[in-house]
């Protein structure tokens, strides 16, 4: 018999619409579960800890995507053998959207116990993992401004309000990418690395996936105002790529970034870091259930 264990973050932005119906579905699961637990974020890494304790076949995480990638670090951290599955609760749910999740939480549920396990790279900036993108620049400044509240409330559109009323206010900054083979300096507005597309509907890094180890590292020209960056991001987002006014674009296994003056670094939404910042893949997929398996 398979073993299950589940924590959720009953904070996560999208938790109090899901989980009375969720709760129901959990019940219905008779077998299996050898430890389950809904807390609160500052609880979060404990119970994570004491689900590991249990030896569980499959760690089933509910939460946004910061929730879920520091589950998935803190369990590879111990070693943890079995496969994960998500639960999405958050505001953007990336991870779950490349990986064909369904954001409702009881579709997703059935996934977790009925899909198959898949490997997914992901990578790390400065010793962090992250699903999707790190960024520098005018949308990490954004990422500081909203609050868990706004994003409970509003969804992703608490960022765009953030974006618009940052237009004009973020100052450029020198940048020196590294890696094994060149160099490149120059001044920016705005830096993404990124891991995979942003979403199976709106790929944002034509032909990358999550099953493609490598990341692709964006700058946007100096000698452009901050509304001229957001329309430039705006542009290649609806193009699907297509169209890169002001866009340089390098595609990099791992690199050092470093910038003049130093820069907050957004991970997967959250500001956690400063550069100057260190990227690359993490060699070891990690096996994650979605609905198509490898």
């Amino acid at each position: 018999m398979t073993k299950l264990a589940i924590v959720v973050n009953k904070k996560a932005s999208r938790a109090e619409d899901q989980l009375s119906g969720l709760k129901t579905s959990l019940d219905a699961v008779k077998q299996g579960w050898v430890y389950r637990a809904e807390v609160e974020p500052d609880e979060l890494k404990s119970a994570i800890g004491k689900a590991l304790k249990k030896k569980p076949d499959v760690l089933i995480i509910g939460g946004g995507d910061g929730t879920v990638i520091s589950a998935i670090e803190q369990a590879r951290k111990a070693s943890f053998k079995g496969d994960f599955a998500i639960l999405p609760l958050g505001t953007a749910n990336y991870l779950a959207r490349n990986l064909d999740i369904p954001l409702d939480a009881e579709a997703a549920l059935e996934v977790a116990l009925n899909g198959s396990a898949r490997e997914a790279y992901l990578s790390s900036v400065n010793g962090r993992l992250f699903s999707l993108m790190a960024s520098a620049g005018l949308t990490t400044g954004v990422s500081k401004q909203v609050t868990v509240k706004q994003k409970q409330r509003f969804g992703q559109l608490a960022y765009v309000a953030h974006a618009l009323r940052m237009l004009g206010k973020q100052e450029s900054f020198k940048y020196e990418i590294t890696t094994k083979s060149k160099q490149v300096k120059g001044t920016t507005h705005q830096i993404l690395v990124l891991n995979a597309d942003l979403n199976q509907h709106l790929p944002i890094t034509p032909e990358g996936d999550l099953e493609s180890p490598n990341l692709r590292v964006l700058i946007y020209e100096s000698n452009r105002s901050a509304i001229k960056v957001l329309f430039s991001v705006l542009t290649y987002l609806v193009s699907i790529g297509k169209f890169r006014p002001g866009l340089a674009e390098y595609r990099v296994g791992e690199a050092k970034i470093d910038t003049t003056p130093r820069q907050d670094i957004s991970v997967d939404g959250e500001v956690h870091t400063k550069t100057p910042m260190d990227v690359g893949v993490v060699k070891q997929p990690v096996s994650i259930i979605t609905n198509r398996g490898n």
